[in-house]
């Protein structure tokens, strides 16, 4: 499996990647700013953290799909759109506000760090383990990171 955001040198390597990212840095695909995209991320992380995604049982499609993105597919492709409730394109989060979005983010990627036993279901991937959340989260944050070239 890839990296993980339980592992401690890992999660060192995104926050370093996030604090090198800077307000006016322009995506590589997609629509969202550097501001929405920090919030995106940390929106996230935060239905994760507050375990707002339920345990119902996983599809076929869901436990083939987890298979393919998280073990095999070396990262997650571009331009595919996620779930509504973390979708941020459309808010007018301005370049001022990155400073709060970004430590808020960083936050957010400590405190997913910290948690124990996970039990949600992935709104794609079905039901994770709690090493494969900290996978999944790890590439959807390296993801995003690579958008804006970080």
């Amino acid at each position: 499996m890839k990296k993980n955001l339980f592992d401690p040198a890992a999660v060192q390597e995104i926050i370093s990647r996030v604090q090198t990212l800077k307000a006016s840095d322009q995506p590589k695909w997609g629509r969202m700013n550097a501001t929405q995209m920090v919030y995106h991320c940390t929106l996230a992380n935060q239905q994760i953290i507050q375990q707002e995604l339920g345990y119902p049982p996983s599809s076929w499609k869901q436990h083939l799909l987890r298979y393919l993105c998280l073990y095999v597919l070396p990262q997650f492709p571009q331009n595919k759109k996620g779930a509504s409730s973390i979708e941020t394109a459309h808010l007018d989060l301005s370049p001022a506000q990155f400073d709060e979005k970004r430590s808020a983010y960083i936050d957010a990627i400590r405190r997913f760090s910290a948690q124990q036993n996970l039990r949600l279901t992935h709104p794609a991937f079905g039901r994770l383990s709690a090493k494969e959340w900290g996978c999944a989260t790890w590439m959807h944050m390296d993801h995003h990171l690579r958008q804006f070239g970080v």
